[in-house]
């Protein structure tokens, strides 16, 4: 994956940020985990089962919206947690 950085500029206050791009994590409610969660299902059965129907958790979305250029790996890990990645991953 190609991670950007982005150098900075007087329009951003040399951050290389400009305006804010959310990143998500969401998932259907369905019956199976309307009755998961009302029969108090634990919150790792609740995200397994709602990662198998297609759930992008925040990091993942993260990566998705760092792949394209549109944040960094500082900015998603700010959100979401450390990251034990940098920006000369491969390089030799």
């Amino acid at each position: 994956m190609v991670a950007y950085k982005g150098e900075g500029c007087s329009k951003c206050n040399h951050t290389g940020y400009k305006g804010r791009v959310a990143i998500y994590e969401f998932f259907l409610l369905d019956e199976e985990l309307q009755d998961m969660t009302a029969a108090h299902a634990p919150s790792s059965e609740l995200r397994k089962t709602a990662k198998n129907k297609g759930m992008k958790t925040l990091r993942e979305d993260g990566w998705i919206k760092l792949s394209k250029g549109l944040s960094s790996i500082e900015e998603i890990s700010r959100i979401t947690g450390n990251f034990v990645v940098g920006y000369d991953m491969g390089e030799t």
